[in-house]
Formats: C-alpha cells, structure tokens, sequence
C-alpha cells in the first residue's frame, strides 16, 4: 500500500537542508525536533507516543543514542545514517513501512 508521502519541507528547500535542535540533534524537519524534545521531556502529547512507537528510528537509538547528534558525530556522517538516506526519505517514504511522523503528517490517505 502507497501512502502518498509528499515531504513539505523537501518542497520548500533540498535534500541538504535539516532541523537543528537546541541540543546538537539533526532531524529531517520541525515535527520529527518538535516530538523528540517532547518525548525526551516525557510529554503524553500525539507525536510523542508516535515516534515512541516508531520500531526501525527507535532500533537506531538502542544502536547508538547519539546517532544525530552534532556533540558527538560530524554532519555528514549523521546524513549518510539510513534514517536520513532511506528511512526519512523518497525510499522510506514509498515503502509498506514508512516513517510514522511521515505518515501521520504528510500522507495523503
């Protein structure tokens, strides 16, 4: 099943541009920052419980918690991390098992 992913923030800018959080961590985009910061404050609100819940970018922390993180790692190697390339991506995106927050936001089904 094609979820119909069309990435607003890829519209607006390129492939080369990310969300810097306060922190040091990289993201794809605002909603993937915004929910980290609040889950990582143990916040009950949606996009938390939804990136909680997202298996294969909670299996990239249990491998390594700083994986996108500017403190501990360069930014090219945190944009060649398969999150960035595949998995929050045109790959990732036209899969049967796309990002969440993907899914939850820019999904047109």
């Amino acid at each position: 099943m094609s979820y119909n992913i069309i990435c607003p923030f890829m519209l607006e800018h390129t492939v080369d541009h990310v969300q810097l959080s306060q922190d040091g961590t990289v993201w794809p985009c605002c909603k993937y920052s915004q929910a980290f910061e609040d889950f990582n404050g143990n916040s009950n609100r949606s996009d938390a419980k939804t990136l909680a819940s997202d298996a294969i970018l909670q299996a990239e922390f249990d491998k390594d918690k700083t994986w996108n993180d500017l403190n501990y790692h360069d930014l090219d190697d945190i944009l060649e991390n398969n999150i960035f390339k595949k998995y929050i991506a045109p790959e990732g995106w036209n899969s049967e098992n796309p990002p969440l927050l993907c899914k939850k936001h820019c999904s047109n089904k």
